[in-house]
């Protein structure tokens, strides 16, 4: 018994080693895929969602004084990973001494996805 109860520790010890290493590479690959994301201005004009898709400059429509887009810098790509932002959270990465993010030129709301 005592060889199996020795057994059965190094077995967990060894799948929560492998199990830390997985969930270390995929934070890393998580953060790799950040840099370059962008995050479209949704229409009701204050949230920003990261787009799965493409961004088509024709589909910022309407008035807005908001970007409609922000664009993840490499120097944000392991902070800047969230689903969706608020305008103020962007601008706040924006606005830092070496950004995290870069708005766009273009205003208005982003009607893709």
């Amino acid at each position: 018994m005592n060889n199996f109860s020795k057994f059965l520790l190094g077995l967990f010890l060894a799948a929560l080693t492998v199990g830390g290493s997985a969930f270390r590479y995929a934070e890393n690959a998580k953060a790799a895929r950040a840099a370059g994301d962008i995050y479209g201005n949704k229409p009701d004009d204050n949230s920003y969602q990261r787009l799965t898709e493409g961004y088509n400059p024709d589909l910022c429509e309407g008035e807005s004084p908001n970007p409609c887009r922000y664009t993840v810098t490499t120097e944000g790509a392991s902070h800047v990973t969230a689903a969706s932002y608020t305008v103020s959270e962007l601008e706040a990465f924006a606005n830092m001494s070496t950004p995290w993010v870069i708005r766009s030129t273009e205003r208005g709301q982003y009607f893709g996805n």
